[in-house]
């Protein structure tokens, strides 16, 4: 996921805090839900990296990831508006 987001945003991506990455797609405009769901996903996948007892089942954030990235990719290929440039 990192990866992805840091390919698409062309940034470094092995850095992106959960945080880091809603803020890099806000300023992307992608909208908040999106960027909120993107950075609860990330969040799961590191709780699940050190902790293999996490409550929530590696393989339903793996869909919902399946699921988000299709809704990034799209707000992604959007041309920004002048408001949303850097």
């Amino acid at each position: 996921m990192r990866s992805y987001l840091a390919e698409r945003c062309d940034v470094a991506g092995g850095a992106l805090t959960p945080s880091d990455a809603a803020e890099l797609l806000n300023r992307r405009g992608v909208p908040d839900a999106s960027a909120h769901a993107c950075r609860t996903l990330l969040a799961r996948l590191d709780e699940a990296l050190y902790r293999p007892d996490a409550a929530t089942p590696v393989s339903e954030t793996v869909r919902q990831i399946q699921s988000l990235l299709p809704e990034l990719d799209a707000a992604l290929s959007k041309k920004p508006s002048v408001n949303n440039e850097e």
